[in-house]
């Protein structure tokens, strides 16, 4: 069933495959994936294994900046991408969308700084409980870091 919104959303997909449905065009997704939705397009997602796991950040139009405001009648107010593979990335980003992109890199760039933070606070102080590696490296959602560390780096000691 597909949806509008009166506000703007970023969902990123931790488990599942599935497909995203823009208008009438569809795109794939699984996990890793993000997606950036517009408030005015239609919208739906359908699962095609497992369970979606997900995360949505949802936004006000009004409160985006300037670079993306001039996107928001664009119908390519839309990106996918898979952080944990980089050499198999998709991108699906319209010639508009090339400011919405840098944002969508910003983003995946301060998440790698935080799970290396959290690395580096790990060999730093072997001791330190997980809980306070993933609070103080950035991470509000343990179970989260404790799904995503070991993707990045192979492993996480136990939590304390």
């Amino acid at each position: 069933m597909f949806h509008r919104r009166d506000f703007g959303k970023i969902t990123c997909y931790f488990s599942g495959n599935g497909e995203y449905l823009l208008n009438d065009r569809r795109y794939p997704i699984r996990d890793g994936s993000m997606v950036v939705s517009h408030p005015r397009f239609r919208t739906t997602c359908r699962t095609l294994s497992g369970k979606l796991g997900l995360y949505n950040i949802l936004f006000l139009p009004e409160l985006i900046d300037d670079e993306l405001k001039k996107m928001e009648n664009s119908f390519g107010f839309f990106s996918i991408f898979h952080p944990e593979e980089p050499a198999f990335s998709d991108l699906y980003v319209t010639d508009t969308d090339r400011g919405l992109r840098g944002i969508v890199c910003a983003l995946r760039r301060k998440f790698r700084r935080r799970l290396h933070e959290a690395c580096r606070l790990l060999a730093a102080a072997p001791a330190l409980p997980v809980v306070e590696v993933a609070l103080k490296s950035g991470f509000n959602d343990l179970s989260h870091f404790c799904y995503l560390f070991p993707r990045e780096f192979g492993t996480l000691r136990r939590v304390r």
